[in-house]
């Protein structure tokens, strides 16, 4: 199951590792997506409303559980690189115990708060009832999506991105068959981390610098064509998740579509930034992938939004427009906390997690 990835071209490695992780990203997307299609087909305006805002929260909450996560990727990784079986061992026995605590806490807490939650989010009042049924199922698997992550983030570390991509392919392909089934009556940063982690436990540092050039790349180059495909396909890619035909659907398209081709550019930025949050958590530096994510939060697109939203009543490309800029700051960020890192940091030199 262990895999060196701190030999070999470097491309050669980051599109092999990849490629699994992206599919796997991909299919996990789809259970969103699968239950926003299937409901806006069968389904009105408020029915969507709900699953679309449950599959935000939800969203939220898996990209947190795959931040905590990457720090069990890069732990593991770096014992791996540096030949360190038994701190992998050890590093796989704490992350596993540390979880399942976790996810059952979580779990308890999110399923009493789940009406606060939805008041939260300013859930329009007649999405409010389905959003909080669709949400309490949702919650109620928060420990299955817990050990599924944690489980993808162990083989990763050890080297082995395509075992994840297995498991989620038959949950994917059963959770859109359960769909339909009760209808009857939401991929470098982890390549990143996990690639350089590796790299930097066998004192690779060129090579984990090399591996985010890779990715970025990668990540703007796919980004420019998705970028450029939704601006002629947005109210199409809008209207398979609802009926033009229902209440209110054709505006939904319209709206949609004019906030998707806004809020497309964020696949340029975000990958860019995803890529360097990889390589500073393979660095030993986590805390710089939080610090730019908040401070474009905080400064950009929460403002952004708000005053989008006052200014441009009548559309809603420039509050998609306002996701990507604060994306773009965050790649600013990161490219001036890459430089500070390359000159050493702190201490001269990267940390592993045998340092702290």
């Amino acid at each position: 199951m262990r895999k060196d990835l701190t030999t070999g071209s470097v491309w050669k490695t980051v599109l092999s590792f990849s490629l699994p992780y992206f599919l796997s990203y991909f299919l996990q997307t789809l259970y969103g997506m699968a239950d926003l299609f299937i409901i806006g087909q069968f389904e009105g305006v408020a029915s969507t409303t709900a699953v679309s805002v449950g599959s935000q929260v939800m969203h939220m909450l898996t990209v947190m559980i795959v931040g905590l996560a990457m720090g069990s990727t890069v732990s593991i990784g770096q014992a791996v690189g540096a030949r360190d079986m038994k701190r992998a061992a050890r590093s796989i026995g704490n992350t596993a115990t540390l979880f399942l605590g976790l996810s059952l806490v979580l779990t308890v807490l999110l399923l009493l708060l789940v009406r606060p939650i939805v008041s939260v989010m300013s859930t329009p009042e007649a999405a409010v009832a389905g959003t909080v049924d669709y949400l309490t199922i949702c919650f109620v698997g928060i420990p299955f999506i817990t050990a599924y992550n944690i489980i993808s983030s162990i083989f990763r570390g050890l080297g082995d991105s395509k075992s994840p991509m297995y498991f989620i392919a038959v949950a994917c392909i059963a959770n859109i068959a359960l769909d339909y089934l009760f209808l009857v009556p939401s991929s470098m940063l982890s390549t990143v981390s996990a690639l350089g982690a590796q790299s930097v436990g066998a004192g690779k540092e060129d090579r984990a610098r090399q591996i985010l050039r890779c990715a970025v790349l990668i990540a703007v180059g796919f980004g420019l064509c998705a970028a450029a495909v939704m601006q002629f396909a947005a109210e199409p890619v809008v209207g398979l998740f609802t009926d033009a035909a229902g209440p209110d659907g054709a505006d939904v398209i319209r709206l949609g579509g004019q906030y998707l081709r806004g809020y497309v550019w964020d696949c340029v930025f975000a990958g860019v930034h995803f890529s360097f949050s990889g390589y500073f958590c393979a660095c030993g530096r986590s805390s710089l992938s939080f610090l730019h994510n908040v401070i474009s939060i905080l400064l950009v697109r929460i403002p952004g939004a708000y005053l989008t939203s006052a200014l441009f009543p009548s559309t809603l490309l420039p509050m998609g427009l306002a996701t990507a800029a604060g994306s773009l700051l965050s790649v600013l960020i990161c490219i001036a906390a890459y430089r500070v890192v390359r000159r050493g940091g702190q201490d001269g030199r990267t940390k592993t997690v045998s340092d702290r």
